[in-house]
Formats: C-alpha cells, structure tokens, sequence
C-alpha cells in the first residue's frame, strides 16, 4: 500500500486491486478516534453488503464497522466511518 499526497488529501492506494480510497478529514478523524484501520475501511468497501443512502452516497457494512462513501471517477471517497 502506497500513501499518495494530492490537492490535501490523503489518498490509500492499494496496489493489487487498483483501489483508491480518499479520505474526509472528519473521516480521517473517525478512524484514529475509533481505532478502525485503512484496512478495514478497503475491506468494507470490497467485500461488504452495501446500500444506497442517497442518489450519491453508498453504505457498506462489514465485520463490525460501516463506511458511508461515494464513487467518484476511478476512487471511493469516504465521508465517514463508525461501528455498527
């Protein structure tokens, strides 16, 4: 896994399934308080159940976290993250 810096933004890029995460900072801020890993967020995205919130927003649950994030071109970009 790579650490990319662009426009701000931390971007996870995970090399073997092409997968790029971008984070909000208030999702940034989730992560580190609740001790949930870059990880688990790529796994919830990749394996989760996953709904649709709004027109925009996708919900994706797995193991013992929730992502809500949006598809944006070629990356997720996750707005927040708490557990279930």
């Amino acid at each position: 896994m790579r650490k990319l810096f662009k426009g701000g933004m931390l971007l996870h890029v995970l090399t073997c399934l092409f997968i790029v995460v971008s984070f909000s900072m208030h999702a940034e801020d989730k992560l580190r308080d609740r001790g949930i890993s870059v990880r688990e967020v790529e796994a919830a995205i990749r394996r989760g159940a996953w709904f649709v919130q709004q027109p925009d927003k996708i919900v994706a649950d797995y193991g013992h976290i929730s992502v809500v994030y949006t598809k944006q071109e070629n990356r997720c970009h996750v707005i927040t993250v708490h557990f279930r």
